[in-house]
């Protein structure tokens, strides 16, 4: 029979099928679409409140002013030169950070990547509906879990779905051996840290992952001992 992990109301959570694979994936990419897009406003209201651009704007317009010695005109001008200069930045820079929205190769080959004895995908349903997931896999030290590929749907959050995957995560870690779990997730994603430290998870640093003058992106580490 299966192992039925936590089943609290009308959220159960067990360990992922082979039927559930087209569910999985759509929970992914609805959780990715939004995450996506808030990243990607996140950064441009950055840049609009950044000094950086207030500067780049009135060179560019000075500049042009000198050579056409009309305001106007160097004002239209400066304005579609700044769009499409820091329009052309930002997409080089967009293009350098959203692979982290797309699936990895462990998405694309579920059950084989999480026959391993080590590793486990867990799935959270709602009367029937596949609406959370969250994965446990190895690191290189033999002790140290990582917790990845925590979604809920974007119809279920705020429903306290994603505290159970991570608490179902740690007693499934624990079961499998391992002294603590880690993960990362990027600074910016507000509603996922809180869940984490509420979790009783630690941070360890902030690494870079992408920067363009003056975006950037950047990953926050943390880490849960099992007691």
């Amino acid at each position: 029979a299966e192992r039925r992990i936590m089943w609290r109301e009308t959220v159960l959570i067990r360990a992922v099928r082979s039927s559930d694979m087209e569910a999985v994936r759509e929970v992914y990419r609805s959780s990715q679409v939004v995450m996506s897009r808030q990243e990607f406003i996140i950064h441009l209201l950055r840049l609009f409140k950044h000094p950086y651009l207030v500067i780049l704007t009135v060179i560019i317009f000075l500049l042009l002013y000198c050579i056409l010695q009309d305001v106007v005109w160097a004002a239209v001008w400066g304005v579609w030169v700044v769009v499409v200069l820091e329009g052309s930045r930002y997409w080089m820079f967009w293009r350098q950070i959203r692979r982290v929205f797309q699936p990895g190769p462990d998405l694309l080959n579920l059950m084989c990547y999480y026959s391993h004895s080590r590793r486990l995908f867990l799935v959270a349903e709602v009367d029937g509906e596949i609406v959370g997931t969250a994965a446990v896999r190895e690191t290189d030290d033999p002790y140290t879990a990582k917790l990845m590929r925590m979604f809920v749907h974007p119809r279920f959050r705020r429903k306290n779905i994603a505290s159970r995957l991570v608490e179902a995560c740690h007693s499934e870690a624990d079961h499998l051996g391992y002294k603590a779990v880690e993960l990362l997730t990027h600074t910016t994603n507000h509603s996922a840290i809180k869940c984490y430290l509420k979790a009783g998870y630690t941070p360890l640093y902030v690494k870079n992952f992408a920067r363009l003058y003056p975006h950037t992106f950047d990953t926050i580490h943390f880490i849960w001992k099992i007691k």
